[in-house]
């Protein structure tokens, strides 16, 4: 399983199944939605003409949708972390094909990024690129392809190396190193950077908790360094604040309710959920009965990652390890991510998430609890690989036999993992002709250039899905330059009313508009065809 070609392949088998619609259509088709997919997208075009367009009317927080409420770039991730990368891919390629370059980007730093920290940790090639697949390419991830918030997550197991380092040998220079992790992946992305520190904090305090010496070595580093600690805090913090300032100021007095944020969170089904189009799909789908669980409860990772459990706790109990740092590895991945799990689960509206949820700063705006199985999935590859890899080195294997195992657990892996692609399938690989999205978006663009703002009233006929419809509208406000009333985001403004949004009143467009609003807006009608009037605050019917 050592050899140097085989981390390429898996890391390319891996981006090719994840993303054949893309390959296949040569980029015509654009993974996997017209919904989350192109509200990221926007997002990132966004931040580029923010950098790049010195005539766009757009501020770095208050992108021209939902118009005039600012602010509302706070409603869902920003991805400022990596928008970076989007820039750089939007000044050799169009809109939509920096988009999807980005996806495949990021994908190719989880893969790249999960195998070197595993080869940092002491594994070899085999065993590093099926824990780097698992990361990037693993069953849950791939279904989770039409939330592109979730994949930007490379810092994630940067952040758990440095602080187990940390952990061994502290000194500024590793929790520099730990900080500058953990703050770029918020960056990157809220959802992974608040999961990100939750994990953390609990690898930490189960070290602290196992071990004595470094209980001992971190109490004297404080001792030392505090001076040191506490500026590389304050940086930290000062580097967060522009952005997470905005959140709490334009999220004020809201928060979700604990019955939706329950509701978002696993129930023990959901680690046996599979993906639709996946090898144990129709086997494990019957758990569920005539219910039929939302999209973010399909996190089952696969028989083969799950494995990794039993293997781990037996090479612990029969001191199969190599010693007594590899063991505490081992136990503590495996105790940070059952404690996860435990207190995440959801049991018939019961969960120790609820103390979470009032005592954990931001828990209150974490809607999806389901996706943290991402850190717990990454303790499980991270732990579990070490047992795997301990236990096999004590076999004696013939040269010919060990191929041959590594060659069938791969495939196990492999079939595991692939999942078939169904057209017009939201919950397979899915994907859309990018001309019908953008091309519609660029039609109605043209009909509201020069107004001073405009609004799409939703007409169910042409388009069934009221998102559809008005991330169509977001995007012709920002080809055209023009603000929109229109928006669709995490959440709605407090003076929206999201069941008339689709076809707002005078009144309505009066209140959000305000009494005294200068300008003309432009209503237009995009069905049966496309036309449009103007109209003042004064004159709205």
């Amino acid at each position: 399983m050592g050899r140097g070609w085989l981390p390429l392949g898996v890391g390319l088998f891996g981006l090719g199944f994840s993303c054949w619609p893309t390959w296949s259509s040569g980029f015509a088709w654009m993974q996997t939605d017209a919904g989350d997919t192109v509200l990221n997208h926007y997002f990132l075009e966004h931040a580029y003409r923010c950098v790049c367009d010195p005539d766009y009317l757009g501020s770095a927080w208050s992108p021209r949708f939902f118009y005039p409420t600012p602010g509302v770039l706070a409603y869902s991730d920003n991805l400022w972390g990596t928008a970076p990368l989007y820039i750089v891919l939007r000044q050799l390629w169009c809109d939509t094909v920096a988009f999807q370059c980005w996806m495949l980007l990021c994908h190719l730093l989880n893969y790249v990024v999960m195998y070197g920290v595993l080869r940092w940790f002491g594994l070899r090639q085999g065993f590093a690129a099926v824990g780097g697949f698992w990361f990037a390419f693993g069953l849950p991830h791939v279904h989770q392809f039409y939330h592109q918030q979730l994949f930007p997550r490379f810092f994630m197991p940067l952040a758990v190396w440095h602080l187990w380092r940390m952990l061994q040998q502290p000194s500024s220079q590793r929790l520099a190193l730990l900080l500058l992790c953990a703050v770029w992946q918020i960056l990157a992305g809220i959802y992974l950077g608040w999961f990100l520190g939750i994990g953390l904090a609990i690898l930490a305090a189960w070290n602290l908790l196992l071990s004595g010496e470094v209980r001992q070595r971190c109490w004297h580093y404080g001792q030392r360094a505090w001076g040191m600690i506490l500026l590389q805090g304050v940086v930290s913090a000062l580097i967060l604040a522009p952005v997470l300032y905005p959140y709490i100021e334009v999220n004020h007095g809201f928060e979700r309710s604990l019955p939706e944020v329950l509701y978002g969170a696993p129930q023990w089904r959901s680690w046996l959920t599979p993906a639709e189009a996946s090898l144990w799909h129709p086997l494990l789908m019957p758990l569920w009965g005539e219910e039929q669980p939302i999209i973010e409860h399909h996190i089952f990772g696969g028989f083969a990652l799950y494995a990794l459990v039993p293997v781990a706790l037996w090479a612990i109990a029969r001191q199969r390890l190599g010693d007594r740092q590899q063991t505490r590895l081992v136990a503590t991945c495996m105790l940070s991510a059952a404690t996860l799990a435990a207190v995440s689960l959801n049991v018939g509206d019961v969960s120790a998430w609820s103390w979470v949820y009032d005592w954990v700063p931001g828990a209150k705006a974490i809607r999806a609890v389901l996706r943290i199985y991402i850190i717990i999935d990454l303790f499980l590859i991270i732990g579990g690989l070490m047992a795997v890899q301990a236990i096999w080195d004590r076999q004696v294997w013939s040269a010919r036999t060990a191929r041959w195992v590594g060659v069938v657990l791969l495939a196990w892996v492999a079939v595991e993992n692939f999942r078939w692609h169904i057209p017009g399938n939201v919950y397979s690989l899915a994907a859309f002709p990018k001309v019908e999205f953008y091309g519609r978006a660029k039609r109605w663009a043209e009909a509201i250039r020069g107004a001073d703002a405009a609004y799409f009233p939703h007409d169910p006929q042409a388009i069934p899905l009221s998102y559809e419809h008005h991330l169509s509208a977001m995007w012709a406000g920002l080809y055209a330059n023009v603000p929109v009333v229109n928006g669709y985001s995490g959440r709605y403004p407090p003076n929206y009313n999201p069941d008339q949004q689709h076809r707002f009143s005078g009144d309505d467009l009066r209140a959000i508009l305000g009494q005294h609003w200068p300008g003309r807006l432009r209503i237009v009608t995009t069905s049966p065809i496309l036309c449009y009037r103007e109209w003042t605050v004064d004159s709205l019917e």
